[in-house]
């Protein structure tokens, strides 16, 4: 049976992680996480991918410290917001996250509210250059995608949402792009019939970013 020495963050020097503590917190996974994000240098990505429109006057955390907090709680399976509330209170995160970069529930809906149709665009680069990364590292060469549908809830009057006869609700229904060796999902859009192969990148929120200069396989 392995144990795991005290090991200290290349993320935060200041945090050593051990196998011998008592228990912190329950979502003491979302270390491993922050230094995986790291070592992709994934913050500094994300700033020079995705560029928001910050008109606030009195703040403590950036927009970017407060998608990556949204990010870490998907990734940590909260399906509430709420769950923001909590992790400014779990002392781990506190010391992992920097007490001043977490923002509560009010702020995840006002970050929101501010997101506009270009930084929707801006996560899609943002999502396909994370693949690109992995794709280098592996030196994966041949794709098989796979092209599919999924459903998000809504609730309100959210723009663009429709009922979905098939799920009987409703939601929001984007088309998904896959790539079934990395199991990676390279791309969501919102219409497949806008589906053209290209070689570069398009910017538009009806059109995949990807493209394929040869034949690939293509499961639907």
């Amino acid at each position: 049976m392995l144990t795991l020495h005290s090991t200290a963050l290349q993320c935060n020097p200041n945090v050593q992680i051990s196998g011998d503590g008592g228990q912190l917190t329950n979502d003491a996974g979302m270390v491993l996480i922050l230094e995986f994000l790291h070592r992709l240098h994934f913050d500094s990505l994300l700033t020079k991918c995705v560029h928001f429109d910050d008109h606030r006057k009195f703040h403590t955390a950036a927009y970017h410290d407060i998608f990556r907090q949204k990010l870490l709680l998907d990734i940590a399976g909260y399906l509430h917001d709420d769950a923001a509330d909590s992790w400014r209170l779990d002392p781990a995160m506190q010391a992992i996250l920097g007490q001043d970069k977490l923002v509560s529930q009010p702020s995840l809906s006002r970050f929101f509210g501010a997101m506009t149709a270009n930084n929707l665009d801006e996560l899609r680069q943002l999502l396909w250059k994370t693949a690109t990364l992995s794709f280098q590292h592996s030196h994966q060469s041949q794709f098989v995608l796979d092209i599919d549908s999924t459903h998000a809830d809504t609730f309100g009057e959210q723009e663009s949402s429709a009922y979905n006869a098939h799920y009987m609700a409703k939601g929001y229904h984007p088309q998904v792009l896959f790539d079934c060796q990395s199991r990676m999902l390279l791309d969501p859009w919102s219409d497949l019939a806008t589906f053209i192969p290209v070689k570069t990148p398009i910017n538009s929120s009806k059109q995949p970013l990807i493209g394929f200069k040869h034949s690939r396989t293509v499961r639907t």
